[in-house]
C-alpha cells in the first residue's frame, strides 16, 4: 500500500508533500461522507453560514478573501495564499416563523434545526498557482406546517437543498492581481407536499413530490491589492437551472370516486432556478490591528418566474407555483480587530432585500427583507491550527401578504439564528 501511495505522489505537483496529500485525502473523504448523512436544512433559500469568517462579518468577504473559503466567495483571493489550507466546519441553522391569519389566529412553522457542512481545501502548486476544492450548501430551504393548518391547500411541507462541489484554479498575474475560476457541480433535491381539497370521508387527499437533479455552473473571482492596506474584489457566480425531470409524485387518501384521475404514483417534474450573482467588495487596513470592509451584492432573481409541476400522463394534475421574482441586492459591512497574535475578533451588519413580491409571497418560502447582525472570532493554537466561531441573527421584517394566486392572506414574521464553527489547518 505504501508503494502505491508513492507512485501516486509522483504525479502531484512537488510542493504537495506526502503529509499534505494524506491530510487532504482523509479530510475530503470524511467530509463527503458526512454530507451524505447530514442533509437536513432550515428555511430561507440562501444559506449565509457557508464559512465562519465571512459569516462573522455579515457576509462581507469578497474584498478580503484571505482564507480557504475564498474558493467560494472570491476564487481570485486564494491565489495570494502562501500555504496549503484546509477548513472544515458546520453551521447550526435555527428558524422561527409565525403566520397570523385574519380568520384563524396565529400559526407557527414547525421548528427545524439543520447542520449543513462546508469544506475548503487549497494547495499551492508553485509560486503563482493554487488549486482547490470547495464543497458547501449555498441554497437551502425547508418549511413544515401542521397538517391541518389553514394554508394546507397551499403547502404543508417544502424542502429545497443544494450541495455545490467546486474544483478551482487560481493564479497570480502579478504581485497585486489574482484571478480564479471554478467549475461548479450542483447536486440538488426538492420535496413539495400539499393537501388537495377533497376527502375520502376519513382523511384529505395529499400530494407528495420528490425529485433530485444535477446542475452545472461557474464561479469567477478577481482580487486586486492596491497596496498593503487596501484591496478590491469582484466575483461572479452563475445561476443554475435545476431541471427535476425524473421525480416521483404520490397521492394518498384517494377517494374511490376519483381513482381514475389520481394515480397512486406517477412521474413528476419541475424546473427551478438559482440566480446569477455579482459581488463587489473592498477592505482597508485602517490601523495595524483594525480592518474595515464593505460589500455590495446583486442577485438576478428575475429568471425565476413560475415553477410548474407536471404529472406524466395526468395533465389535469399539473399545478404551478407563481414566483415572479425580481432582482435584489444586499449591502454589508464588517470590522476585524487583531487583539493579539492568537486572537482576532469580528463583527458585521447587513441588509438583504427580498426578491419575492408581496402578491406572490406564500408559505413555501415565507421570505422578507432582513437585517443581519453578526459577531465571531478566530483563536489560533499554534502556527498550523486555529478555530473560527461565528453567530448571526437574521431579523426578517414583518410582512403582510395578499397572495393573488391562492387568495391566502396574512402576516409573516421570521427570525434566523446561525451558530457555526470551522476548524482551519495550514500545512
Amino acid at each position: 500500500m505504501k508503494k502505491n501511495n508513492n507512485n501516486l505522489l509522483q504525479f502531484l505537483p512537488k510542493p504537495l508533500s506526502k503529509r499534505a496529500f494524506q491530510c487532504a485525502y482523509y479530510t475530503i473523504a470524511t467530509l463527503l461522507f458526512l454530507f451524505i448523512i447530514c442533509q437536513a436544512s432550515a428555511s430561507g433559500i440562501e444559506n449565509n453560514g457557508t464559512a465562519q469568517k465571512a459569516m462573522s462579518l455579515a457576509g462581507t468577504f469578497t474584498g478580503i478573501a484571505d482564507d480557504a473559503s475564498a474558493l467560494y466567495f472570491n476564487p481570485g483571493g486564494i491565489a495570494f495564499s502562501e500555504s496549503h489550507q484546509i477548513a472544515i466546519g458546520t453551521t447550526m441553522l435555527m428558524r422561527s416563523t409565525s403566520f397570523l391569519s385574519p380568520y384563524s389566529g396565529n400559526h407557527n412553522l414547525e421548528d427545524k434545526t439543520a447542520f449543513p457542512l462546508h469544506l475548503y481545501a487549497a494547495f499551492k502548486v508553485g509560486e503563482l498557482s493554487t488549486v482547490g476544492l470547495s464543497v458547501n450548501s449555498p441554497y437551502r430551504s425547508e418549511s413544515q406546517w401542521q397538517s391541518e393548518w389553514p394554508g394546507r391547500y397551499v403547502s404543508t411541507y417544502y424542502k429545497f437543498t443544494t450541495t455545490y462541489v467546486q474544483p478551482t484554479y487560481s493564479i497570480l498575474l502579478n504581485e497585486k492581481f489574482g484571478v480564479g475560476i471554478g467549475g461548479v457541480i450542483g447536486f440538488s433535491s426538492v420535496k413539495d407536499e400539499l393537501t388537495i381539497p377533497v376527502s375520502d370521508g376519513t382523511a384529505e387527499l395529499t400530494s407528495k413530490l420528490d425529485a433530485t437533479t444535477t446542475s452545472f455552473g461557474i464561479n469567477v473571482g478577481l482580487l486586486f491589492k492596491m497596496n498593503d492596506e487596501t484591496s478590491l474584489g469582484l466575483s461572479f457566480k452563475s445561476g443554475m437551472k435545476h431541471d427535476f425531470s425524473d421525480g416521483t409524485i404520490k397521492y394518498n387518501n384517494i377517494p374511490s370516486s376519483l381513482l381514475p384521475g389520481y394515480p397512486n404514483s406517477a412521474k413528476g417534474s419541475l424546473v427551478t432556478y438559482t440566480p446569477n450573482t455579482i459581488s463587489l467588495g473592498g477592505s482597508h487596513l485602517l490601523t495595524k490591528q483594525l480592518l474595515l470592509a464593505v460589500e455590495f451584492k446583486y442577485a438576478l432573481w428575475s429568471s425565476s418566474d413560475t415553477v410548474g409541476v407536471e404529472v406524466e400522463n395526468y395533465p389535469d394534475r399539473n399545478y404551478g407555483v407563481g414566483l415572479n421574482h425580481e432582482n435584489a441586492f444586499s449591502l454589508s459591512a464588517g470590522a476585524e480587530y487583531e487583539v493579539s497574535d492568537d486572537i482576532t475578533v469580528r463583527a458585521g451588519v447587513g441588509y438583504d432585500l427580498s426578491p419575492v413580491k408581496n402578491d406572490y409571497l406564500n408559505p413555501r418560502m415565507p421570505d422578507a427583507d432582513k437585517y443581519k447582525f453578526s459577531a465571531g472570532g478566530t483563536f489560533r493554537f499554534n502556527e498550523n491550527f486555529s478555530i473560527a466561531i461565528a453567530y448571526m441573527l437574521e431579523n426578517f421584517t414583518e410582512r403582510e401578504s395578499t397572495n393573488i394566486q391562492y387568495n391566502f392572506n396574512g402576516t409573516y414574521k421570521s427570525y434566523n439564528h446561525l451558530v457555526g464553527i470551522t476548524l482551519n489547518y495550514d500545512i
